[in-house]
This record gives C-alpha cells, structure tokens and sequence, in this order.
C-alpha cells in the first residue's frame, strides 16, 4: 500500500506517459511499462473508494448546507413576509384611526357650529323677549303716569267745575263703593248731602266724638258669656321694622310704608290673618282661618287678582255700555280667575262684550305675575312653618314683617334667604278677636 494519493498517482502517471518514448513513425503513440502502469492503475482503483466517499461525504455536506441554508431562507423570508403584514396590518390600522378621528373631529366640529348657532338663536330669542318685556312695561308706565295725569286733572277739575272739597270727593268714592255705613267725627254739608243719597236715603252715616277715648278693657257677650280683653292700643310705627333677622337688610323707604300698611291692616282684622300691600295700598287679605298657610294662600290670590286687573289684556276688555260697574267687577273676576262660567265662551261673552275676547291664560298670568315684586307681606303671628313664605314667593313677597318667636324661625329665615326677602321681627303679637 502506497501512502501517495490519487492525485500524486495520477500524477506519476501523467508524467510517465509525457516522458514516453514515441512509435516510429507514429508521434501520436508512444511505449510504456505496462506493468508499472498496471500497478499505478491498481493504487488509484484502491485509493478511489476512499476518495469517493469523502468526496460523497462532501457532497452530502454541500446538499445538507443548501437546505439549511434554503431552510434559514426561507424561514427569514417568512419572518420578512410576517413583518410585512404586520406593518400592512398597523398601517391599515393608523389609517383607519386617522380616517375616525377626522370624522370625530369633523362631527365635533359640527356640534359646535350647531350649538354656537343654537346658543346665539337662544340669546337672541331671550334679547328680544327681553325687548319686547322693557318695552311693554314702558307702554304700561306711559299709560299708568297718562292715567294718573287724567284722574289728577279730573279731580282737580271736579274740584273746581262743582266746587268741591277734598271731604266732598271722599265722599263721592264711598257713595261708588259697596258699604253699609261710616263712622267720622264730621261732615261737611256737600258730603253728608252726597252720603245720604247712598241706598235711596238708608245708608248709615254716624259722626263720632273725637275727644272720644275708649276704655282700657273691651267686653263682649255670647251666648251669656262675658268675654273681656284689654284693648289693644300698641302704636304702630318703623321702630317695629327695626330687628332684621335675614342676611338682606336693604328695606327701602317704599317697602317700610308698605309693612306699615300691612300691620295696621292687620291690628283690625279677625285672626288668624296675614295682609299683602304694595304701592301704598293692601291689595290682599287672608283672615280669620285656622292655619297660617291657609290665612296666605287666600290674601295671596286676592293680590294676585289685584295685578291681574292690571294686565293689558283686563285692562282693554270690550266692555258693552249697558253693564254696570258692578256687573264688569263681576266679570273681570270671572275673567281673571275662571269661576262660576266662561265669560269668553260662545253664547256667553255676548252678554258682556261687543266683540269677543282672547283668554288670559295660564302661562299669561304667570308670566305676569313673574313680573312683580317688592310685594309686603305682614303677620299678626308668627310663621310657624316655611310653608308660608314659599307662597308668599309666589305672589312677588319681597319683604315680611311677622313678630317672630316660633321653634323653627330658622327655618323661615332660611327659606327668606334662599329667596334674598328681607325680613323683620316686630316682636309684637297683633290677634283681634
């Protein structure tokens, strides 16, 4: 066995054949030693086994190296492929989310060009009411002050056409007025004269004594039973508006004269009782009941009729001249609180009117009553509850003198603070009986 390998075999070979001497006459041939040819053949048949399979092991080597190599490729390859639909897949998914959050942006966008466009119809639908509000009550304050002008130069000329007194034109208003008497310390000879015609000459007309004083105790019979009292002399005056109990203080001049109305009503009137006034006047009174919320329910509907009668609408009522002013009386509170029939009904208004009229209604009235304030509300007691100053709100109560001293005054300063009413403590009882 040689250690040569195939190669130097080979080799040798080439070498020997190159070497060879050339067959005369033929240079394409040439002589060899065929047995040393032969043995080199022999060493090249045993070396080629080996050979072959080193070269197959190398083979198999490269075959096994292509596929890993094709495996890892393709394994990168889907890897990349992978990737690529994943970057396709959050692309679609930034473009869709681009593609909402325009679409909310634009909606959002259109919400608020409708509210801005909502908002300014809204304020200008409420400048406008407001307009048209300012503007009525400036009618309404032109015609009251055209009015008040024309019922002054009507007085003053009365006055001076029939040559009348202040008296005699008191007396003139009480003869229009439902009555059944009056107590004065005097009369003129004009205003005794216009009383007497009063119920065809039964009207009761009495002059008092005015040095007169009444006795300390006042006594009352019924049923043989003698009740006494001592009279109530308590004098009334701004020194009862003194003690304010609510966070408002502010009592204007006009709400004081108001109070003072309200308690003077009052120190006269059956108990339980409780009075509304405004502008100098009681336009309201709730007495005699048996709960204090009941004594405010019924003055409050009273003055809310009374502003009532102020509305354009009852103010313009076509009125036909054959009704008496008793019978319009009558009929504006028909008109106004809806009692025993519908004026306005077919079949009906043709009674009252010459054409027929449009019904206040409800939203009407509220709205109108709305519009008042500064509205007094005295109490000969206290206010037991709250209760009754949430009525009182209700018919524009703006100010309340009441003695106080309930358990829960508390809780009615509370509910008058909750609606800025200003509020006094006159500390003084006011029960007629």
């Amino acid at each position: 066995m040689s250690n040569r390998t195939t190669e130097d075999i080979i080799s040798a070979l080439y070498d020997m054949v190159q070497d060879a001497r050339s067959m005369p006459l033929n240079a394409d041939k040439c002589i060899v030693e065929r047995d040393r040819v032969l043995d080199m053949l022999d060493e090249i048949i045993a070396e080629l086994p080996g050979e072959l399979k080193q070269s197959r092991t190398i083979v198999e080597s490269r075959n096994e190296l292509i596929n890993q190599a094709r495996r890892e490729a393709e394994s990168i390859l889907r890897q990349a492929q992978d990737q690529a639909k994943q970057m396709i897949t959050k692309e679609a998914i930034y473009a869709e989310a681009k593609r909402r959050s325009e679409e909310l942006v634009g909606q959002t966008q259109t919400k608020i060009a409708q509210l801005r466009q909502a908002g300014n119809e809204y304020m200008d639908d409420a400048l406008r009411r407001t307009e048209e509000t300012i503007a009525a009550a400036l009618d309404e304050v032109k015609e009251t002050r055209m009015k008040f002008r024309t019922v002054t130069e009507a007085h003053e000329q009365r006055k001076a056409l029939y040559g009348l007194s202040d008296e005699d034109l008191t007396a003139t208003l009480i003869a229009r007025e439902v009555s059944d008497g009056v107590i004065a310390p005097g009369y003129t000879e004009e205003a005794l004269a216009i009383l007497k015609a009063k119920r065809k000459g039964g009207y009761n007309v009495v002059a008092i004594d005015p040095n007169y004083v009444p006795a300390e105790q006042e006594n009352k019979q019924i049923f043989g039973i003698t009740f006494q009292q001592g009279r109530n002399n308590f004098k009334i005056g701004e020194h009862l508006l003194e003690n304010i109990v609510t966070a408002n203080k502010e009592l204007p001049e006009s709400a004081k004269i108001d109070l003072i109305v309200s308690l003077i009503t009052l120190k006269y009137t059956q108990s339980n009782s409780v009075c509304f006034a405004y502008d100098g006047q009681a336009i309201g009174v709730g007495a005699g009941q048996q709960s204090r919320v009941h004594c405010v329910r019924l003055a409050g509907g009273k003055a809310d009729t009374w502003f009532l009668r102020q509305h354009p609408k009852t103010l313009n009522l076509p009125f036909r001249s054959d009704l008496g002013r008793a019978g319009r009386d009558n009929v504006i509170d028909g008109y106004i609180n809806g009692n025993e029939e519908d004026v306005c009904a077919e079949g009906i208004w043709q009674n009252y009117f010459t054409v027929r009229p449009e019904p206040l209604t409800a939203e009407e009235k509220r709205a109108w009553l709305d519009s008042r304030d500064a509205v007094a509300l005295g109490s000969d007691a206290f206010f037991p509850f709250a209760d009754s100053v949430k009525r009182g709100v209700a018919s524009g109560v703006k100010y309340i003198a009441q003695p106080g001293g309930s358990i829960r005054d508390d809780l009615v300063i509370e509910e008058c603070d909750k609606h800025g009413i200003v509020m006094a403590f006159t500390g003084m009882r006011l029960f007629h009986h």
